[in-house]
């Protein structure tokens, strides 16, 4: 009767052990698997605007929630495609990822921060700083996109 006891507890002993192991040694899901490509929807855009003349500052802080179906679709051969889901027109150009930082080409050159990438948020963000005589102006966006 001991011997059954002994040899029950010994094994769920070694059971418990067991689990604790492979649970331990489960690898949790690396948000670096994440990828760029694909289809994603502007939820917001975040600007915070700083404006210094003449020793005084002035910071206006505004979000604008977008619900009109802008996307922006990143194609796996570098290219792009923007559009707001109403208005037939669209923009395009390319783009490259390299460090956790974005380039996309259009008209214009834009170079984003990406903040956050996972399966379903990607977040953007740039600054841009303009300095004139007595004037210094500033303005810092973020964009918050979803799949």
């Amino acid at each position: 009767m001991i011997k059954k006891h002994f040899m029950k507890s010994t094994l769920l002993t070694l059971f418990t052990v067991c689990s604790i192991i492979l649970i331990a040694s489960c690898k949790k899901e690396s948000n670096s698997s994440a990828s760029i490509t694909g289809r994603w929807n502007i939820q917001k855009v975040r600007a915070v605007e700083t404006t210094t003349q003449s020793g005084s500052t002035v910071t206006q802080d505004t979000t604008v929630n977008y619900t009109n179906g802008e996307y922006i679709n990143f194609a796996s051969n570098g290219t792009f495609i923007s559009g707001d889901g109403v208005a037939p027109s669209t923009d395009t150009g390319t783009y490259t990822y390299v460090n956790n930082t974005l380039t996309m080409i259009s008209t214009d050159t834009t170079i984003f921060n990406v903040d956050l990438l996972d399966a379903r948020s990607l977040n953007l963000s740039t600054s841009v700083t303009q300095n004139s005589p007595g004037i210094i102006y500033s303005i810092n966006f973020t964009l918050y996109l979803t799949r």
